[in-house]
């Protein structure tokens, strides 16, 4: 910045030299005064100690540093650089430069040279005074004296003692100008202790950090030390000896290591260069560079280079008289890699410069390195102890190619190795070691196979070995000398040695002799007997392998060309091998894959021509093939001839003789290390599909041999276990390869590869005989998967297999066939009978295919997906023509669910689940494309065979399972079953509905003809699809709806007009078709269930009404016939399910007649079930006195007897009655404050009658089985499946049963409860009732209802305590007359039989069950996560009820409410009971929840519930308690409460003479789980001791005995009027309470028993004078 402004304000030169003129001699005097400057003068400043010796520092560098800076910049500034010209400019020059040194003189002359700032501590004070001092000697040397240079002398020589690194930039630059500039400096300074000795020191140090900086100064610093001063030989020796100890000082990095070893490079070079100055005689200078050389190159780099060995100045011992070398003797230390390698460099960069100076120079080197190696060699005994040495110098080789045999340097061959390897070449021969071999591997990799074997043998002619042409001759004796010498020696050895010289023989391969020397290995390794020499031919083919690589990158010679490496002799041997087989298992296969290689992706390269190849890989698969057609499975047998051109007969000769399973383990060896070579090779040929085929199918064989049952006749278990060990391997093969091999191999293989295995799959799914149901189906499956998985890279590959496996053959379809095009659509249905075999295969594959949509999704397998969509996506660079073709498979969802059950699946179990899902995930156009197919499908097949089953009667409450099941027809089972799907999950809009129905109703009539087919199809699938077309139109908004008004006004009220056009149902006879046209007519009004009651979908148009009231009166006019006379069953059903509806509808229309007529029909429907049930109770409790097997058995068979009366059709109409009995009730309950006339008539005496005779009836039922459940219970586990099996079967019946039991009337269950008890049998109501509710295999909506009698009149009375004494005839016992002391010990207990069991049965964990077992159940995780402000109002649903259950059990005292909604149970109901329960403990017992909560450990759960009970319970707790204190009376003047809500405190002061005590209670904010704290403010004459004791009672009360906290308040003001009553006033304050200190009268005189306070008393004595009585003054 200064010298910006500088320049700014003096633009030119001149003016610069004018300005500077100007003020020199003040700057001149200003640095005077700075440099006088000391800490002690600079006092005057305020500043510390330490600052002021720290700014002292400062003055003085920048001051020398400005000196130095000035004398440059006007003193050493010459003329030439001014930009003016003329005589003016140069006397100005010169006027500035004479003042500039003058004034430098004077401050030279003043502070003497500076001196004293040499010695300085400060490094930078120092570096400075460095730096003037050489800008003084640079500029004004004329300044300096003889004396001068004499008193610098030893400071500026001497200054290696300098440890800062900071000053050595200074201070070699310096040293270096002062020995240029006064050379007889160093006559003025003694330098062996001066200089010398500092010098070692500074180098052992390292340049004490400074390496960078100093080493590359120390050549020119032994450039400028003068000759006389080195009177010693050894100075150069110590130097070098000092300079190599401080390599490793100062932890150097690469840089400083680097700098290191290049100046030691330029001082032994300068050393040898410039001997002559110092040793003017030739002898004297030879032998000092000679003994350099040997001393420092020899015995000190090249032996730490060999030896690791670190040179210590201590451990030098003079060699000789006449020279003091230095030798390396102990102290041992490891030189880095990098370091190696870099004294290796330095090394040859010294010996390549000496061998341009003098070749006589490398003799001591070569000398002492062939030394070495021979002296390695002839350690016979231990070569391997010593290769070490041999790794050391085949390093050093290295690095001489790299840097001096690339560089065409012949110093390396002539002097170093060459002679060497003439000396060591019978020594190496003749030794084991591996690192022999390596040794030569290296010279020959160094210096090239035809330069080094004339040095290995000398040739004729050619003196000393070293050639004399390069002609025929010569290369016919390097072949001879290579195969005559090397080559047998290379493939001998041990097994540790023969890797090195197999190293050895292919580094001798020369690239004009390449195929001469080949063919003389191949030719001697396979002449050879034994498997010897062809393992080591196989690893030396590895080996050329990764040379051939190599050699690629490098050049394109013969080494680098592949078939100069292929051989015929290999062909051969390979393909002989192969075909032998395990004869050379080991060896063989070590062979072949080398020959083969294709190991990796990158090495496809094979020694082999491809015709061997191809016949090797053939071999393979021959044998492969010959382990599958021994397989004890037909599916693996059959599956390979019919697809696979290779099998032929000389595949079984040549494989019947040998082990079969050898010759498959030693050709999986094979491709284990060839099958890159495989498909690179074989991609013109069907091997490779075939031979990959086969790996699958042995692996899946594996797993079904393992999951197989059955026994294999044809095979032994040695063969079986054999085959699937030899499975597993294959198994650990495929999952080495991995799924990218297969999927990057060409898309034709993949796709051939994908045929044959869904070829073998499809015949192992009717591999039946071998599987249990099911498993071959999930194996086909996995199967499937992996096939997709490992072949299929885009969707439309994936479909082309899935359209393989799903083609036609003998069982698969049976009822849809798909058409010639399939990806059109087309189908053709199939209605022959099918044989039960073809059934039970086409299941199997149903259930493959089943589970194959739960692994793939349903658009994968069953999707509508446009095929142009999928090329497109797969092949991106193809533009084709959109045909508007697609992949449709609609055909096979309708197979599929005209199968409708197959082993581990089912079309309402897992296939229609998946399609509804799919429905709403997939593109609308997609899902209802499918849809649509399978539902035009299916209709067709129902139109066509709808007249070939039974007619299918369905009920009038929805669809279940069973009812499907009933449907015979597979199309109009499926169909039915479809609709229900898309209805329920809400794929098909009302629309679609509609349009389905019109098209039903067009096929109806063909012309005016009814087509018989259609009608009967049309009443179940109306039933369907009027539940659809109704959905969510209530009366009010019917008309809305256009279409469906217009189909109801037209086609429905058709079909009733047609119905009224029959006679009677009791007139009805078989054989006509009008049950057809009723029941389409009724199936158009279904009802849904809300609450186990019925309801009606919609409510129908006044005609619709008429027509059905019209119907129905038809039915009663002819009430004189009964029903039930007529033999025809279907006549009862319609006639019930026509009461449902007109009940329902036309209600408000009843007559008295209509009412009598259908309760009267409702009771006889009803009694018919009763009467069989009670017959089962009755039959069970005869038929069990006698406990025999005999009586037992007969008995199961009479009750299987009794429980086949169970008619479906007596059962569906009875639950059609209790329907209408349902909607009866309901009728009567909701409009009894709005009776119309026709619910008067139900108020009738007959009509009362009749429907408690129908409660009546159904209470026995229900009874019943309770009964008949609480006998066959004692009995065997099969009586109770028999009855339990009733509930599954006949659902409606029992919930209704059980919905109009808990609602049935008082007088119904009193009649009832006496009626069974008359009856007599072993079990009463009650045990019924406990058996149903105690069940082992409990129905929810029947435990409920018997928990709602148990818990009413007048079934609660007996429910828990026996009668004891009382008139059982009459009922009346009550409650009063029981004991109320239960003792559960006592054998003569009161309590019940099934209670008292029940308890004796719990383990004791349950009696002793916390509050965590209630806990549980609540979602404690959504409490926890629940902010606690009051703004977050908004609570998860769930998490709502909960909360709403627990204060509401709090508010009311009770959990019946929870209780009551807990059927059916589930986790929802189980969290809202736990959740009354624990709001119901907080109220009644606080303490016991206050101990539990306090033991908890596990603080999630004790946060989440502290956060559920501040929220939803503390608040609720907290207003009851403090309401309760507000409510409670205290009525004393002395004592007032007062109550803050918002603060959750409560005051209560006790007043006695104006003087108060406090008791304050505080309830925290999760009460009661915390506890309250309790305190008092003010004492009040009570003692303190007294005090607390009160406080800690009254804190007991509240915390651990379940106490309120206004009895607590009460206690604490009771214990207060106890102390002060009878307490009189002090008669010297008259008071009771001391205005000071709050204390009592305690204090008493013994004449006139007044008290005193202690405090008035000492008052008086004081004031008085007196010790007497202020009464009576009487001593005190």
């Amino acid at each position: 910045m200064w010298n910006s402004w500088f320049l700014a304000a003096f633009p030119t030169q001149e003016k610069r030299l004018d300005a500077l003129m100007f003020c020199l001699p003040e700057i001149f005097v200003y640095l005077e005064d700075n440099l006088k400057l000391t800490p002690q003068s600079m006092s005057d400043l305020a500043a510390a100690s330490d600052e002021l010796a720290e700014m002292h520092q400062r003055v003085i560098s920048s001051s020398l540093l400005a000196l130095a800076t000035l004398l440059d910049a006007l003193v050493g500034m010459n003329s030439e650089r001014l930009d003016i010209e003329g005589s003016n400019a140069e006397r100005k020059h010169v006027k500035v430069r004479a003042m500039a040194a003058s004034s430098a003189k004077s401050l030279l002359v003043a502070h003497r040279h500076f001196l004293d700032f040499l010695r300085s501590e400060s490094p930078v004070i120092r570096s400075a005074t460095y730096s003037a001092l050489r800008s003084s000697i640079k500029n004004i040397p004329e300044v300096f004296s003889e004396g001068d240079v004499k008193d610098l002398s030893t400071a500026v020589l001497g200054a290696f003692q300098e440890k800062d690194p900071a000053c050595h930039t200074a201070l070699w630059e310096t040293m270096l100008l002062f020995s240029k500039t006064f050379p007889t400096s160093w006559s003025y300074v003694n330098f062996q202790k001066t200089v010398s000795n500092r010098f070692w020191q500074f180098l052992r140090n390292g340049c004490y950090g400074s390496q960078q900086l100093s080493y590359p100064a120390l050549v020119l610093f032994l450039d400028s030390l003068p000759t006389h001063v080195i009177e010693r030989k050894e100075f150069f020796s110590d130097f070098f000896q000092n300079f190599w100890a401080g390599r490793n000082a100062s932890h150097p990095s690469k840089a400083d290591r680097m700098a290191f070893y290049l100046a030691l490079k330029e001082c032994f070079l300068w050393c040898i260069t410039n001997a002559s100055r110092h040793w003017n005689d030739a002898d004297k200078n030879y032998h000092f560079r000679m003994s350099l050389v040997d001393d420092i190159l020899v015995k000190i780099l090249w032996h730490n280079f060999l030896f690791n060995i670190e040179i210590r100045h201590e451990d030098i011992v003079p060699s000789g008289p006449e020279e003091a070398t230095r030798m390396l003797t102990k102290n041992s230390l490891e030189i880095k890699g990098e370091e190696l390698l870099d004294l290796g460099h330095c090394m040859i960069n010294i010996l390549s410069a000496m061998f341009t100076l003098d070749g006589q120079l490398l003799i001591p080197f070569c000398e002492a390195f062939q030394n070495n190696c021979l002296e390695t060699f002839q350690q016979t005994e231990d070569v391997g102890g010593a290769s070490g040495n041999l790794v050391r110098v085949m390093m050093f080789l290295t690095l001489v190619e790299k840097f001096a045999v690339l560089k065409a340097e012949s110093w390396p061959l002539d002097y170093l190795v060459g002679p060497m390897v003439e000396r060591s070449f019978p020594l190496i021969m003749s030794h084991e070691s591996p690192a022999s071999a390596k040794f030569l591997s290296v010279i020959v990799s160094t210096f090239g196979p035809r330069k080094v074997i004339p040095r290995f043998v000398p040739s004729e002619g050619s003196p000393g070995g070293t050639p004399t042409c390069r002609d025929d001759s010569e290369v016919h004796s390097f072949l001879k000398v290579f195969e005559g010498t090397f080559v047998s020696w290379c493939f001998s050895g041990s097994e540790g040695s023969v890797d090195t010289r197999l190293d050895l023989l292919l580094a001798l391969l020369d690239d004009e002799c390449f195929n001469q020397q080949w063919n003389m290995i191949i030719s001697y390794a396979t002449n050879k007997p034994g498997t010897l020499h062809m393992r080591r031919l196989a690893t030396l083919i590895k080996k050329a392998r990764y040379m051939k690589k190599q050699k690629s990158k490098l050049d394109d010679n013969q080494l680098s060309q592949l078939e100069h490496w292929q051989h015929k002799l290999l062909d051969s041997i390979a393909v002989s091998i192969m075909q032998t087989g395990p004869s050379f298992m080991d060896s063989g296969t070590q062979f072949l894959r080398a020959v083969l290689g294709g190991s990796t992706e990158d090495d496809v390269l094979s020694f082999l021509s491809e015709n061997a190849v191809i016949e090797i890989f053939k071999e393979a698969f021959r044998n492969l093939l010959a382990f599958v057609m021994q397989s004890p499975f037909d599916c693996v047998r059959s599956v390979c001839p019919l697809a696979w051109a290779l099998t032929n007969s000389s595949t079984s000769a040549t494989k019947v003789s040998v082990d079969v399973a050898k010759m498959a383990y030693f050709s999986l060896e094979v491709l284990g290390g060839s099958l890159f070579s495989l498909k690179s090779y074989c991609e013109e040929s069907e091997l490779l599909p075939d031979i990959a085929a086969l790996i699958f199918i042995i692996d899946w064989e594996c797993i079904i041999s393992t999951a197989s049952r059955t026994e294999f006749n044809n095979h032994s278990m040695d063969e079986i276990i054999a085959r699937q060990e030899f499975g597993k391997t294959m198994q650990n093969f495929r999952v080495q390869v991995g799924r990218e091999f297969w999927r990057n191999l060409p898309a034709q293989f993949r796709m051939a590869l994908g045929s044959r295995l869904i070829q073998f799959i499809r015949s192992a799914i009717f591999e039946q005989g071998a599987f249990d149901a099911g498993m071959i189906a999930s194996l086909c499956c996995k199967w499937v998967v992996d096939v997709i998985e490992c072949l299929c890279v885009n969707q439309l590959e994936e479909q082309k297999l899935i359209n393989l496996l799903l083609s036609r053959n003998a069982f698969w379809p049976l009822w849809v066939i798909p058409g010639d095009s399939a990806d059109k659509g087309n189908h053709t249905l199939k209605f022959q009978h099918v044989p039960a075999n073809c059934i039970s295969w086409n299941h199997e594959f149903a259930a493959l295919v089943d589970k194959l949509i739960l692994e793939r999704g349903v658009d994968r397998v069953l999707g509508d997906c446009d095929e142009h969509t999928l090329v497109a996506e797969s092949r991106p660079d193809v533009e084709l023509v959109n045909s508007g073709s697609n992949i449709s498979r609609a055909w096979v969802a309708a197979e599929m669910l005209c199968s409708w059950e197959w082993p581990g699946g089912s079309s309402l179990g897992t296939l229609l689940p998946s399609l509804s899902s799919y429905s709403k995930t997939a593109i609308c156009s997609d899902q209802i494309s499918l849809f649509d197919s399978i539902v035009n499908i299916l209709l067709e097949g129902a139109l066509i065979c709808g007249g070939n089953g039974q007619l299918t009667f369905f009920n009038i409450w929805p669809l279940s399972n069973k009812d499907l099941d009933d449907i015979k027809e597979p199309f109009l089972r499926a169909l039915v079953s479809v609709l229900l799907t898309l209805r329920n999950d809400s794929v098909w809009n009302q629309e679609k509905a509609i349009a389905l129905s019109e098209l039903l109703v067009n096929k109806l009539y063909v012309g005016q003809e009814t087509d018989m087919n259609c009608l009967r199809i049309l009443s179940p699938l109306m039933f369907v699809l009027s539940q659809w077309l109704y959905q969510n139109k209530e009366c009010s908004n019917l008309d809305e709806d256009t279409s469906a008004n217009s189909f109801r006004q037209t086609i429905v009220k058709d079909w009733l007009e047609k119905s009224l056009t029959f006679p009677s149902l009791v007139s009805w006879t078989s054989g006509e078709d009008k049950e057809e046209w009723f029941q389409l007519a009724l199936s158009c009004y279904p009802i849904s269930t809300t609450k186990d009651v019925g309801k009606l979908k919609l409510n129908p148009s006044s005609l619709e009404r008429k027509l059905l009231l019209d119907l129905f009166h038809k039915q009663r006019l002819d009430a004189n016939m009964s029903a039930v006379t007529n033999k025809l069953r279907v006549v009862p059903l319609l006639l019930s399910r026509l009461m449902v509806i007109v009940v329902a509808c036309c209600w408000e229309e009843f007559d008295e007649d209509d009412w009598k007529f259908v309760l009267s029909q409702l009771r006889c429907w009803i009694e018919l079930v009763v009467t069989i049930m009670e017959e089962a109770a009755e039959s069970l409790d005869l038929e069990t006195g006698d406990e025999s097997p005999d009586c037992l058995e007969l008995t199961v068979s009479k009750l299987e007897k009794i429980m086949m009366n169970l008619d479906p059709s007596i059962m569906n109409v009875a639950t059609n009655a209790l329907y209408a009995f349902s909607s009866v009730l309901e009728i009567v309950y909701s409009h009894q404050l709005n009776k119309s006339e026709s619910l008067m008539v139900l108020e009738t005496e007959i009509c009362c009658h009749t429907i408690d005779q129908i409660q009546e009836g159904i209470l026995r039922i229900f009874l019943s089985a309770g009964v008949a459940e609480a006998i066959s219970s004692s009995l065997s586990c099969e009586t109770l499946s028999i009855l339990s099996g009733s509930y599954h079967v006949y659902p409606e019946f029992w919930n209704l049963i059980a919905s109009t039991t808990a609602d049935s009337s008082l007088h119904a269950r009193e009649q009832t409860f006496n009626a069974v008890k008359l009856w007599g049998l072993r079990k009463d109501a009650i045990g019924s009732l406990m058996a149903i509710l105690f069940s082992s295999k409990p129905v929810s909506a029947l435990q409920l209802a018997s928990f709602v009698l148990l818990t009413s009149a007048p079934f609660s009375n007996h429910a828990v305590m026996v009668e004891n004494g009382s008139d059982s005839s009459n009922g009346s016992s009550t409650v009063d007359e029981r004991p109320t002391n239960l003792d559960l010990c006592v054998d003569s207990s009161p309590i019940r039989e099934e209670i008292h069991c029940l308890v004796q049965q719990l383990p004791i964990q349950i009696l002793h069950m916390d509050l965590e077992e209630q806990q549980r159940h609540i979602p404690l995780e959504l409490c926890a996560n629940q902010g606690l402000k009051k703004k977050d109002t908004e609570l998860p649903p769930e998490l709502a009820d909960i909360a709403t259950a627990a204060t509401r059990s709090i508010r009311t005292g009770s959990v019946l409410f929870a209780v009551e909604s807990l059927w059916p149970v589930g986790p929802e109901k189980l969290a809202l009971l736990g959740a009354a329960i624990f709001g119901l403990m907080l109220r009644v017992l606080p303490a016991y929840v206050r101990v539990w909560f306090s033991d908890l450990r596990d603080r999630a759960a004790s946060s989440a519930i502290e956060s559920f009970t501040k929220r939803w319970c503390s608040p609720q707790l907290v207003s009851d308690e403090l309401s309760q204190i507000k409510k409670s009376d205290f009525a004393d003047e002395c004592f007032t409460v007062s109550v803050s809500k918002s603060a959750n405190e409560v005051i209560a002061t006790y007043t006695k003479d104006d003087t108060g005590m406090d008791l304050v209670i505080r309830l925290p904010a999760s009460y009661p789980l915390r506890p309250v704290d309790v305190e008092c403010t003010r004492s009040l004459g009570i003692s303190e001791v007294k005090q607390r004791k009160w406080l800690l009672s009254m804190m007991a009360f509240v915390r651990n005995q379940n106490g309120a906290l206004a009895e607590a308040i009460r206690i604490w003001k009771s214990n207060f009027d106890k102390e002060f009553e009878g307490v009189e006033e002090c008669p010297i304050c008259y008071s009771v309470i001391h205005t000071t200190n709050h204390s009592l009268p305690r204090l008493a005189c013994k004449t006139c028993k007044h008290k005193f306070h202690a405090a008035c008393l000492y008052k008086w004595f004081s004031t008085s004078h007196k010790s007497t009585c202020p009464l009576c003054q009487s001593p005190f």
